[in-house]
This record gives C-alpha cells, sequence and structure tokens, in this order.
C-alpha cells in the first residue's frame, strides 16, 4: 500500500514539473523567423516609370506622363495599384520630344485632347480595341509620326489609309500627321477638331463632296498648305481652322457656306484675295486678322454679323486711303470707325450693318445718325462712347447686339424713326441701354 502511495506521488510530481515547464517556455523570448526575400510578396511600384496617375469620380485612373518627360519608351499600364488605368488625360505627354515608342495597354478607354502633341520624334503608334473616345488635336504636331494603326476589333474607330475616322459619325479624327500623301475618304462628313493640325508636309487636298464641316484647328499652321477648295457641302468652317497656314494663297469657297469661325484664317501671311459667297450669314472674330497681303475683300449681301477686327491687320485695312474720315467701309458695312470719329457721325447711306466693336472707345463722339438701310448694330459696336449722348435709329432695324450701348453713361435719347411696336419688335434685349434713355417716336429723321 505504502509502495502505491509513493508511485502516486511520485507520479504527481512529475505532472506538476511538466505544467510548470510548460508554463515557463510560453513566456520566453521566440528567435525571429526572416521570410527568405525570393518568397516575399510582389506589388507594383507607387509610380511604375514615373507616370503620375489620378484617382477619377468613377474610381478608375486617369495617366500623365509625371516624370518621364524625357523618356524614349513609355507603357501606359491596364491597371495600377489593382486599379483599372482607362484614360489618358488632356495633354498627358504634351511635347515629350523624346518620345519614340509608345505602348498603350488594352483596357484603356479615352485618350484625351492633344494627349501626344508635339511628341516630334514619335514614329509609330497603335490604338486597342478598347478605346471608345478620342480627343482633339491627338497628334498634333507628331511630324514624325508615319504610321497609325487601330486594333481591327475596335468598334468605334477605324483606319482608312492614313485617316482615323469615327465608323458611326464620318468623322475624320486625326489624320497620319508625318505622311507623305493626304487622302480623304469619299465618305467623310465633317473633319474633326484638330484632324490635321501640323501636318507641315501637306500642300494641297481635296475635300469630298460629302463634307459638311470643317472642325476648329482643322488644319491650323499646315506651313505647307498652298491652296484649297470648299466644297458646295460645306456649311461651316471652324475656328482657327486654317490659322497660321504661312503659304496659303489661294481658297475657293463655294455657296452653301454659312459661317467662318473665329480666326479661320488668322496669319495667313500669303493671303491676297478672298471671295465670301452668297448664304454666309456669319464672318466671327479676327477671322482674317494678320493676314499682312490681303488687299481684295469680296463680301457678300448676306451677312448678318461681322465680329471684332475681322480684317485688322491685313491690307486693306492698312492702307489709309480706304478709310474715310475714320471710318473703313467694306461692300456696304461699316467695319471699324478711330477715335478721331468727332462729335458727330452720320453713317453712309446704303450701309448694312455695322460690325462688333466698330465704335467701341470713340470717346469724342456725342452723336450717331444712322442710315434707312441698317439692319443690325454689332456687339459692343458703341461700347464705352462716354460722351455719346443721342443717337437715330431708323424702323429697318432688326437687332442691336450684346453690350452695344454699355457703358454708355452720358446717353440721354434714342430717336426712333418709326413707330412704338416697331421699336419693341427690335431684338435688344442684352443691348445694355441704360434705363434713364428716352425713346422718342418720330416718322422723319
Amino acid at each position: 500500500m505504502k509502495t502505491m502511495m509513493k508511485l502516486l506521488s511520485l507520479l504527481l510530481c512529475l505532472g506538476i514539473l511538466i505544467g510548470v515547464f510548460a508554463a515557463c517556455s510560453s513566456t520566453m523570448p521566440q528567435a525571429s523567423v526572416e521570410t527568405p526575400k525570393s518568397e516575399t510578396k510582389k506589388t507594383e511600384p507607387e509610380e511604375p516609370q514615373g507616370l503620375a496617375y489620378t484617382l477619377l469620380q468613377n474610381g478608375t485612373y486617369e495617366v500623365s506622363v509625371g516624370t518621364e518627360i524625357d523618356a524614349v519608351k513609355i507603357e501606359i499600364p491596364a491597371s495600377y495599384q489593382g486599379i483599372r488605368v482607362t484614360s489618358i488625360a488632356d495633354s498627358a505627354f504634351y511635347g515629350c520630344q523624346k518620345l519614340r515608342s509608345i505602348v498603350i495597354s488594352n483596357g484603356i478607354e479615352q485618350i484625351g485632347n492633344g494627349a501626344f502633341e508635339e511628341c516630334v520624334s514619335l514614329s509609330s503608334v497603335k490604338i486597342p480595341a478598347s478605346v471608345t473616345k478620342i480627343g482633339t488635336g491627338v497628334f498634333g504636331y507628331c511630324t514624325g509620326l508615319t504610321t497609325m494603326e487601330i486594333d481591327p476589333k475596335n468598334t468605334v474607330y477605324e483606319m482608312i489609309g492614313d485617316g482615323l475616322y469615327h465608323k458611326e459619325t464620318k468623322e475624320l479624327v486625326q489624320y497620319t500627321p508625318g505622311a507623305t500623301l493626304f487622302e480623304l475618304s469619299e465618305q467623310v462628313r465633317s473633319i474633326g477638331n484638330g484632324a490635321f493640325l501640323g501636318c507641315v508636309a501637306m500642300t494641297e487636298l481635296t475635300i469630298p463632296q460629302s463634307t459638311v464641316k470643317l472642325g476648329d484647328e482643322a488644319f491650323r499652321d499646315c506651313d505647307g498648305l498652298t491652296r484649297i477648295h470648299l466644297p458646295n457641302g460645306i456649311l461651316r468652317i471652324g475656328a482657327e481652322c486654317f490659322a497660321g497656314c504661312d503659304a496659303l494663297e489661294s481658297i475657293t469657297m463655294s455657296e452653301g457656306l454659312q459661317s467662318i469661325g473665329a480666326a479661320a484664317f488668322r496669319d495667313c501671311e500669303m493671303l491676297t484675295e478672298i471671295s465670301l459667297p452668297n448664304g454666309v450669314t456669319t464672318l466671327s472674330a479676327n477671322a482674317f486678322d494678320g493676314c499682312v497681303l490681303l488687299e481684295t475683300i469680296r463680301l457678300p449681301s448676306t451677312l448678318q454679323k461681322i465680329g471684332y477686327d475681322a480684317f485688322y491687320g491685313t491690307k486693306y485695312y492698312d492702307t489709309e486711303s480706304n478709310w474715310e474720315n475714320g471710318v473703313l467701309y467694306l461692300d456696304g458695312y461699316l467695319i471699324q470707325a478711330t477715335s478721331s470719329v468727332a462729335p458727330s457721325y452720320s453713317v453712309q447711306a446704303d450701309t448694312k450693318l455695322i460690325a462688333d466693336g466698330a465704335f467701341s472707345h470713340c470717346n469724342g463722339l456725342t452723336e450717331v445718325i444712322l442710315c434707312e438701310s441698317i439692319e443690325s448694330i454689332g456687339d459692343s459696336a458703341f461700347y464705352w462712347c462716354m460722351d455719346l449722348t443721342t443717337v437715330t435709329v431708323y424702323s429697318g432695324i432688326e437687332r442691336i447686339g450684346a453690350g452695344a450701348f454699355a457703358y454708355c453713361n452720358a446717353l440721354e435719347e434714342i430717336c426712333f424713326v418709326g413707330s412704338e411696336d416697331a421699336w419693341l419688335s427690335v431684338e435688344k434685349a442684352e443691348a445694355k441701354i441704360p434705363a434713364s434713355v428716352t425713346i422718342v417716336y418720330s416718322f422723319s429723321a
């Protein structure tokens, strides 16, 4: 019995010792184990190749050049930090003049305006099937770009010859800037904004009859372009469409044209003659500004608006003999007046329209008598004529433009040769006629 008791006591002690040892071992410091480098999880670098990423509201990234301004080759990834990259920002790689190669991953959906403008060393590019929106002037001034391709699986865009077209609208989005042969699809409906921007090798171009619109900056700085003929279908010439075409000597416009955008032909320094066809209603600001040799200008009777400084800097404008008593007229339109017109001025008979800003800042002018034939007074026509007190207007007037009498703080009376009903029918809501002005109705001037 005693032997049995001793054995049980021994086993109990042994159990206590084992428990104590286990408790102590759990509090002892453990040896650190370093994970081999080959086993660490790889993560994407914060800015691969130095590109910059902007998180958009839709939860995807937009990419731009970041620190890679001098890169020779750039690959735009489909994802960054596990998030999709869907867009190339406006002007994202503007002026990367050493860039020769760009890889755009499938997954990119949008390429922003001017994204690769002035990448003069870029020689080839392929647009993936995923791209559904391409901005304006994307490859403007890329004079080294001779090969432009698009994945045949792309559902929105296609290449026809050297031109990139929108399949549905038939708009030419971008022509290969470094091409040597310039031919348009016979189905083209419009030439997009910046489509030929900086295509210096182009000397002539035939525009198909199917074309109805020339976009903004469509041919800007095409320094080799010497002549162009616009077919009957063209309705609009966009802003700065031919601006900076230094060699342009001749342009033929056909009937059907309705409007010419702002600065459309600015600084076309070799242009000497221009005839606008019947049907043109709008000639926007600075349309022929800086055409230093332009002397012969023919305007149609259909014009309803002539913008600010439309002919400023032309030879016609700068020839002193074309001005009559400080006022420049052209084919029945009053283009510009100088501050020397004072104190009273009567507009020449048979004048159809007063151009935008024509009498602006003629501070010595106190009285203006318009003629019966005037149909429209342009925007800001008498802007800041601080001494102007009296204006005579005839019932043939249809429109008084925005801000026409803005800051004419001394204006007291408008003598309207016609009925009150006729005056009320004149478009003048934004003319800024001072509230204190008295309208005097009469039937003789």
